[in-house]
């Protein structure tokens, strides 16, 4: 992502820093003028850079308000899919048929529909369009996902 972009993804204004503004953001640990992370966050920062650097064709990295009382930015890690970018938490999970651990990305988070018209039927569709299953046995996963990838542990 070559510009800082603005995006409205579920009803929320989601900022979407460069890698540039990403830098300045882990080093000065504001955005803005604002606190964008506490320290004790800073690892989870690291960790959610790194992945989304690794795979920057389908992954990236915004920031947003939870609501106009909150004081500080949330992490947000999106999802490019069909031309639109999409909240997700990133997670590991272990297919119960097989053993084989994943890591996937799930669309289906309560609080990523905070600010949707329509939270309840939002939620349905995440869960609904979650269809990935395990990459070795074909079982669904134990968890919505809408990418995974096999995890060597």
């Amino acid at each position: 992502m070559s510009a800082n972009q603005e995006l409205i993804i579920n009803g929320q204004r989601v900022h979407v820093p460069t890698d540039l503004e990403w830098d300045d953001i882990v080093r000065t640990g504001r955005w803005s003028g604002e606190v964008a992370f506490l320290d004790s966050s800073k690892p989870r920062i690291l960790d959610a850079l790194q992945f989304v650097r690794t795979y920057r064709e389908i992954f990236s990295l915004g920031l947003f308000k939870a609501g106009p009382w909150a004081k500080e930015w949330t992490l947000s890690v999106l999802f490019k899919q069909g031309g639109a970018e999409r909240q997700v938490h990133i997670e590991r999970v272990r297919c119960k048929n097989c053993g084989v651990t994943h890591t996937i990305a799930n669309p289906a988070i309560a609080d990523f529909f905070l600010a949707s018209q329509n939270k309840q039927e939002a939620l349905k569709q995440a869960f609904d369009e979650s269809l990935v299953r395990c990459h070795k046995c074909g079982a669904r996963l134990p968890r919505p996902a809408i990418w995974a990838r096999l995890t060597i542990e």
